[in-house]
């Protein structure tokens, strides 16, 4: 028995309880119950009473008299206690509870160490944890480095081979970061001024493209035929190209002679027409040497040609209203491709032609002509030789009646106009030819390009024209200048001869053969420059000498002779007789006083 219950009545008419029950129980009773709970080792419970006496602790009451001292202590000036309260003393995390039934207070008591172990674990944990980071962290960012340092090396040496730098740089240290991060900045602002670059000559690499296109260059065109659209030049899928040339003595004067200002107009307009149908026509625009050439990328659809030839008829109308000017426009072929372009060019410019010398303000397609059924005629080749052999012997005038004759001969046949063309060319090639005989470059001769002169002319009488007021003059007086310095280079080169072999075996012949100059040509030249033949020339020459060694040596008249080329006393006799009508003996005694007389000595 632990404890015993006393049941006492209480007065009559009391305002308390009627009945108490007290309990008379062990001390280690409840000791024995709190010792029970599962607390920590290093833990305590404290139980006290209203009077904040311990009645009861965990390991007894002894063991926590220190404890239960400071905490009486802490209860003693605690008036009211509500809740629970926790405070730290004497290294130890104390929470206290007044139960609100029995009035008594329990005290739960923890070392300060206990809870900060699992925080110092947990803290420990996280250090491992990132040194471990750290550590592999190190490791692949030095392994990544060595790997990207290589790769930036090699992309540096292709760019700046050993031995080159680009001026104004700072030379880098090899194998250092700064190294990497100098080219890297380096590329990059390469990268960015390429772009600036490439956006500024956007304009000139579409016209460069347009070029190549007409004329037929093969390279690939794909990427501004509407697949790159940063380009977006031809986004359609047909193209036809219309080449626009000015009617020479047409309408506004101010135009004659500028024809790159008249074409450069024309694209203008060209431009201005197709804008206003932006959905489906886009337009490329060029500039040759005489013509405006315009390349129409169309929608496909079932009027395309009839589409192109209606906006080369509106800017026909539109040329002529506004600039005063009426021009003829070929329409090329219809093709699908833009490397198929030259193919489109190339049929406009034959309709122009075909229709050469012939009325103007018209649009040509090749429907409309007939250039490819023109008859073959003969070439007046019998002429064209005579024409040439009159330049060649310098005789302008026979060269014009030859040109009239040939005018004459390509009218009777009632050529079209391109076979008169091709004819006229013809000669003209004929006449450089001739020409280039006698000098590779004749610019001067011509004071330009004669080809280029020639494409600008329109009818036959103008070709007739040039030719017989500027081109066969020219050719004759390159002739003649020609005649005149071979001539004077034959003339000194044959005298230089006879100065240095007169006392050889010299004839004719031999002289011809050393200019490379037919005997004839030479002796007829040679007349003419000096009024004497070649043969008086080297006979002058030898009595020259002659004279000189007579009167100036005592040489034999035999050594004298020979020391002039003569192979006997006979012909010097001979021909000193016939010059002086004296002999070499007798023509020594008359000179006989001469003091500058040598000695000859046997």
């Amino acid at each position: 028995m632990v404890g015993q219950l006393l049941d006492i009545p209480l007065p009559y008419f009391a305002d308390r309880p009627k009945a108490a029950l007290i309990v008379n129980m062990k001390a280690d009773f409840l000791d024995s119950i709190i010792g029970s709970l599962p607390m920590e080792k290093s833990g305590t419970l404290l139980v006290y009473n209203e009077q904040h006496t311990l009645i009861s602790a965990t390991g007894g009451i002894n063991s926590s008299s220190r404890l239960a001292l400071g905490v009486q202590a802490e209860l003693d000036n605690e008036t009211t206690l509500e809740g629970t309260r926790t405070l730290q003393t004497r290294g130890l995390f104390v929470s206290m509870m007044r139960s609100s039934y029995t009035g008594w207070t329990y005290v739960v008591t923890v070392p300060a160490s206990v809870p900060r172990q699992s925080v110092d674990l947990f803290k420990r944990l996280l250090v491992f944890i990132s040194i471990a980071l750290v550590v592999l962290a190190i490791l692949s960012a030095y392994f990544s480095h060595n790997q990207f340092q290589k790769r930036v090396r090699r992309v540096a040496e292709r760019l700046f081979p050993p031995g080159q730098t680009k001026p104004g740089d700072t030379p880098p240290i090899d194998g250092s970061l700064e190294n990497m991060e100098h080219h890297i900045l380096q590329l990059v602002q390469e990268n960015m001024d390429n772009r600036i670059l490439a956006q500024s000559r956007l304009p000139l690499l579409q016209t460069h493209y347009m070029y190549a296109a007409i004329y037929g260059n093969a390279v690939d065109l794909s990427k501004i035929s509407g697949q790159d659209t940063r380009i977006g030049l031809f986004p359609h899928a047909r193209y036809v190209v219309i080449v626009v040339e000015m009617d020479l003595g047409s309408g506004n004067a101010r135009f004659s002679g500028e024809d790159p200002l008249f074409s450069f107009a024309v694209t203008n307009i060209a431009d201005e027409l197709a804008s206003r149908n932006r959905q489906t026509m886009a337009i490329g625009t060029l500039l040759t040497n005489w013509h405006a050439v315009i390349i129409l990328n169309m929608a496909e659809t079932a009027s395309v040609e009839q589409e192109a030839v209606a906006f080369a008829e509106q800017l026909r109308t539109v040329v002529k209203h506004y600039l005063k000017m009426t021009v003829t426009i070929g329409v090329g072929t219809i093709v699908e491709a833009i490397a198929d372009v030259a193919s489109s060019y190339r049929a406009a410019l034959q309709i122009l032609q075909g229709k050469w010398g012939q009325a103007g303000d018209t649009v040509l397609t090749l429907q409309s002509t007939s250039i490819m059924e023109e008859k073959l005629i003969p070439y007046p080749s019998t002429i064209e030789q005579q024409l040439l052999a009159a330049l060649r012997a310098r005789d302008l005038t026979q060269a014009r009646l030859q040109l009239d004759a040939f005018r004459q001969a390509l009218d009777q046949e009632n050529c079209p106009p391109a076979t008169i063309k091709t004819c006229c060319m013809q000669l003209l090639v004929a006449v450089v030819r001739l020409g280039q005989s006698y000098h590779d470059d004749l610019s001067q001769v011509f004071g330009g390009n004669p080809y280029e002169t020639f494409f600008q002319l329109k009818t036959l009488s103008d070709v007739v024209r040039w030719m017989d007021v500027t081109l066969f003059p020219a050719m004759h007086s390159f002739l003649e200048s020609v005649k005149r310095s071979k001539t004077a280079y034959l003339i000194e080169r044959t005298l230089e001869l006879i100065e240095e072999r007169y006392a050889t075996d010299l004839s004719l012949q031999l002289a011809a053969d050393e200019l490379g100059i037919s005997p004839s040509h030479l002796s007829q030249l040679f007349k003419e420059e000096t009024g004497e033949s070649f043969i008086e020339r080297v006979t002058n020459k030898r009595i020259e000498k002659a004279q000189q060694l007579l009167t100036q040596t005592d040489l034999p008249l035999v050594l004298v002779a020979e020391a002039i080329g003569y192979t006997s006393v006979q012909q010097l006799f001979r021909v000193f007789k016939k010059k002086f009508d004296i002999t070499p003996g007798e023509y020594r005694e008359h000179q006989s006083g001469t003091p500058e007389r040598t000695q000859h000595t046997p």
